[in-house]
């Protein structure tokens, strides 16, 4: 990679009960900081076996977590793939990333974007 780009490392939730706009979402967001700003890589839990294809397809870098949001595990993990794939920015799309998340995710060395469609983040890190 050339200097001036930057990493990108996407965690989005999807699955049947929340539907799957946050991965497609992330998906645009993805290609379009690919094609501007640099490498993209997913961090993801279960999917549904459409949308893992679609991210693949798309060529981005895929990571499989496993842990979930759940056992309060999960985001010292996303750290550990930031970390591993030298992300400079991590971004987070799902309604399990709560403030205790966010906040585990912000001590590490890569900036923090949140997108919150329910108007709960409140912090800024």
């Amino acid at each position: 990679m050339s200097s001036g780009q930057l990493k990108l490392l996407i965690r989005a939730d999807a699955d049947p009960l929340v539907g799957t706009g946050r991965v497609k979402r992330m998906l645009t967001l993805g290609k379009s900081w690919r094609q501007h700003c640099g490498e993209v890589g997913f961090a993801v839990g279960p999917l549904p076996s459409g949308l893992l294809l679609r991210i693949v397809d798309a060529g981005f870098a895929c990571f499989h977590l496993k842990h979930s949001v759940s056992d309060g595990l999960e985001s010292r993990e996303v750290v550990e793939i930031s970390k591993s794939f030298d992300a400079d920015w991590i971004a987070l799309d799902g309604a399990g990333f709560n403030d205790s998340y966010q906040r585990i995710i912000a001590s590490s060395n890569s900036h923090l974007l949140v997108v919150d469609e329910i108007g709960l983040a409140t912090n800024q890190y």
